[in-house]
């Protein structure tokens, strides 16, 4: 969140010609991360629980309005 402020500013600022150019400027990628096919379960797992939650949070919300 800071990063994406301070390109934004920085072209505000006319310190970059455009967004594309701080990002460039400010941002390097040293390394590409791969999804390991081992965690796929678990993380299908944690998803269903996190939209379970979101959808028992939903429904005390419309009990209570």
């Amino acid at each position: 969140m800071l990063l994406g402020s301070a390109i934004l500013a920085a072209v505000a600022g006319g310190q970059r010609a455009s967004v594309t150019d701080a990002m460039q400027a400010m941002t390097a990628r040293e390394c590409e991360y791969s999804p390991n096919a081992a965690y796929t379960s678990l993380h299908r797992r944690r998803y269903q629980a996190f939209q379970l939650l979101q959808q028992t949070a939903k429904n005390i919300r419309e009990e209570r309005y």
